[in-house]
Formats: C-alpha cells, sequence, structure tokens
C-alpha cells in the first residue's frame, strides 16, 4: 500500500475515533442531565407538597 492509501485510512481512523469519543461524551451528560433533571423534579413535587400543606393549614 502506498502513503496516500496509509493516509486515508488513518484519516478514517481518526474520523471514527472522533465521532465515537463525541458519542460516548454526549451520552454521558446527557444521563448526568437527566439525573440532574429528575431531582430537581423530585424537589419540587416535595416542595409543592410542603406549600400545600401550609396553604390549607392557613
Amino acid at each position: 500500500m502506498d502513503i496516500y492509501g496509509l493516509f486515508i485510512w488513518s484519516a478514517y481512523g481518526s474520523t471514527a475515533i472522533l465521532l465515537v469519543t463525541i458519542l460516548a461524551y454526549s451520552l454521558f451528560r446527557y444521563r448526568i442531565a437527566q439525573r440532574q433533571l429528575g431531582e430537581i423534579v423530585k424537589n419540587n413535587r416535595e416542595q409543592g407538597k410542603k406549600t400545600s400543606k401550609v396553604e390549607k393549614n392557613s
């Protein structure tokens, strides 16, 4: 294989590695965001229950 062929394959390999790395990072960030969003929703529900009890008592 000549030098040009090796360059093309190394470019394809580098592109594939870059895309896989970006995909993995995006999935990682997405899962963290989902977990944080779930905690926020849970906290908001708990706060809503507390405030509704206070409103009913007054």
